[in-house]
Parts: C-alpha cells; sequence; structure tokens
C-alpha cells in the first residue's frame, strides 16, 4: 500500500500514550508535521523527547498541549494554536478515552464514574468533532474515530456498561457527521481493534500477562490506510482491525471500494 503523506498536517487527541501514541508516532513517520493533545503532562514530555530524538522531528513540525478534551474552551485554544503552528489539519484522530478499571456491574458502578466515562469518550469526542471539522471541512481530510469491539452491534458485554455506552455513541456520532458533512469532502470513518490490544487499559494485569496481547502497532496499516484517502473516497465506515490483518479479502474490497469511489469511472 503507498503512502504519501509528506507535508500534511495531523491531530491526535490523546496522542501521548496508546493507541494513540503508535498512531501519533506512525503520522511522524511519514514526515506528517503532529499536533498532540494530551491530560498528561509528563507522558507529553516523554512523547516531545521520542519526537525529537528517535523520530528526528524539528521543533517547528510538532505542536503538543496538556488538554482536558472535554474541556471545549481549552480544546478551542489547541485546535486554534495547531493551525497558527502547523496549518489547518488534513488528518484527526479522535482517540482520547477511558475505562473503568474495575468492570463493574451496572448495579455496582457508582453514577460518578458513568458519567466521568461518557464525559470523556463521548462528550470529549463530541467537542473535538465540533471544533475540527468546521475548520477541516473547507480543504478536506481524513477524519478517523477510535471505536472499539464494545461499540458494534451485538457486542455489548456485562461489566463495561459506560464504556460500551460510549463507544455506541460514538458510532452514532459517526453517522451523523458524515451527513453533515456529505459535500465537504472529508472521509469520516472508524478504527477499532476488535480485540485486546497491549495499552494502559489493562494496565492492571500481571506483565506477563500483558505481554502475550499484541501491541498497538497492528493497527497502523489500516490507519495509515484510512489516513491516506482522497477526498470524497470513503465515508461512514467502521474499520475491523483485526480482519483487516487477517482476512485479504475484507482488506482488499476497503482498498478497493475506496479507489472506485476516488474514481467513479474506474
Amino acid at each position: 500500500m503507498t503512502v504519501s503523506l509528506k507535508g500534511k498536517t495531523g491531530v491526535v487527541t490523546g496522542g501521548s500514550r496508546g493507541i494513540g501514541k503508535t498512531l501519533a508516532l506512525s503520522l511522524a513517520n511519514c514526515e506528517v508535521s503532529l499536533g498532540v493533545c494530551s491530560i498528561d503532562k509528563e507522558e507529553l514530555m516523554h512523547l516531545k523527547e521520542e519526537l525529537t530524538s528517535k523520530y528526528g522531528v524539528g521543533e517547528g513540525k510538532f505542536y503538543l498541549e496538556n488538554v482536558d478534551v472535554r474541556n471545549e474552551s481549552a480544546l478551542k485554544t489547541f485546535a486554534r494554536n495547531t493551525r497558527d503552528v502547523l496549518g489547518v489539519p488534513d488528518i484527526l484522530v479522535v482517540n482520547a478515552g477511558r475505562t473503568d478499571q474495575q468492570h463493574r456491574t451496572l448495579e455496582d458502578l457508582p453514577v460518578e464514574e458513568w458519567r466521568d466515562i461518557l464525559d470523556v469518550n463521548l462528550t470529549g469526542g463530541f467537542i473535538t468533532l465540533k471544533t475540527f471539522l468546521p475548520l477541516m471541512a473547507e480543504k478536506g481530510g481524513n477524519v478517523i474515530i477510535i471505536s472499539s469491539l464494545l461499540g458494534q452491534q451485538g457486542h455489548g458485554q456485562a461489566n463495561d456498561g459506560p464504556y460500551c455506552a460510549s463507544k455506541f455513541g460514538l458510532q452514532g456520532l459517526l453517522e451523523v457527521a458524515v451527513d453533515e458533512y456529505r459535500d465537504s469532502g472529508l472521509n469520516i470513518n472508524a478504527l477499532y481493534p476488535a480485540e485486546m490490544v497491549r495499552t494502559g487499559f489493562f494496565s492492571h494485569w500481571k506483565p506477563e500477562e500483558r505481554q502475550t496481547l499484541p501491541g498497538p502497532e497492528v493497527l497502523v496499516e489500516p490507519f495509515l490506510f484510512l489516513a491516506t484517502l482522497q477526498p470524497g473516497s470513503l465515508s461512514g465506515v467502521s474499520v475491523n482491525g483485526k480482519k483487516w490483518r487477517e482476512n485479504e479479502d475484507y482488506r482488499k474490497s476497503l482498498i478497493r471500494k475506496g479507489k472506485k469511489n476516488e474514481d467513479p469511472d474506474n
């Protein structure tokens, strides 16, 4: 798969750890100017060191800011600062999220925990789209919402109520955004691992157990496929990362669909 992202600008929310960090670094590796926000200042400093030392990214090619995606004012400031430093984003990754590490039942889950998870995952996703979509619609681009198998019809499961509800909500928000920006040239899609991957969500596992999980880099290839789509070529699709990796027919079908919509005469 040919990836040509050099000179583009990407934004990743929650991009200092886990899946978000892996995808952010994959963009940096493709010479994309990178805007990253995170709630964790220390992890942002580690990301800065990695970008400059390992990837050789110059200071003017990335912008990092400590932001809580639940704070609309702070996110708008981040968007404005990123635009001023790097330009209008070509790629947006809606990634920031959390879960209930104790995996409590609906009966045992405190209402405050329910509200906080939905506030980060769903309201934070809404604020991110509300902030960046009008900005990106001026020139088109690719929006990738990081979802979950637990947000797909028929896959809700016990002890993950707020996480499932928030990810189901993001899938609905995806459909709304696709419909509202249908004529903008934006491709708005979702991507989910469809399996447990080695992230902080499983930090309560024993180290030897966590090592048995695949790393978040398994999402890089389908992510770059979505990030390199041409304007108006594919939208409203939720890509199953595990199926992309294991099912060649599924992978080729998505690639063909993207190319067909890109050039209707073919």
